[in-house]
């Protein structure tokens, strides 16, 4: 438990203190079609050299695919989505949203906010897809540029609970948690 969560919570409670949540059923995977490394937003995109890491299409394609496969062995329902060319990196769908289930059922998201502006460029498109699968979305009502907030890259539900765990740093804004 961090400072943060003793200021707001006081002391430690179990998950199964928690409301249970439905689990999830089901993964979105964006369609690597446009994937590539054309710019430097972190340093992991960059060799020792700092130089752009090169991708191999034909090893990301199959990887990939693996990835899709053992989601389907799993029984999960895989929702694919379209990528833009205009968004590489938008591959790493978990950024752009943070699903749950409502207490009535409906399946919704918190839509991100990126901290690098090419990578909010992915958001409206992802909420066209999700809402088009049944999705309803929300939007982060601050519109300060330092509200970041990386959906599931950086918040992830302890599962079957309403319980989320929240990274923070460069990406996630704190107090994106508390609003």
């Amino acid at each position: 438990m961090t400072t943060l969560d003793r200021e707001r919570h006081g002391s430690v409670r179990p998950a199964s203190e928690f409301p249970s949540m439905p689990r999830a059923k089901g993964v979105a995977l964006l369609k690597p079609d446009f994937f590539k490394i054309s710019h430097s937003i972190n340093p992991h995109m960059n060799d020792e050299q700092g130089r752009l890491h090169q991708v191999d299409q034909s090893l990301a394609r199959q990887q990939w695919s693996t990835l899709l496969s053992v989601y389907r062995s799993l029984d999960l329902e895989v929702t694919l989505f379209d990528g833009l060319e205009s968004c590489p990196d938008m591959v790493f769908v978990a950024n752009q949203s943070l699903p749950y289930v409502d207490r009535s059922g409906q399946r919704c998201a918190v839509m991100s906010h990126m901290a690098s502006p090419t990578r909010e460029q992915e958001v409206l498109p992802v909420a066209r897809q999700l809402q088009m699968t049944g999705y309803h979305c929300h939007f982060l009502a601050k519109h300060d540029p330092e509200y970041f907030f990386e959906g599931t890259g950086d918040g992830l539900w302890v599962p079957g609970r309403r319980l989320l765990c929240g990274g923070y740093g460069f990406r996630t804004n704190p107090a994106v948690y508390s609003d």
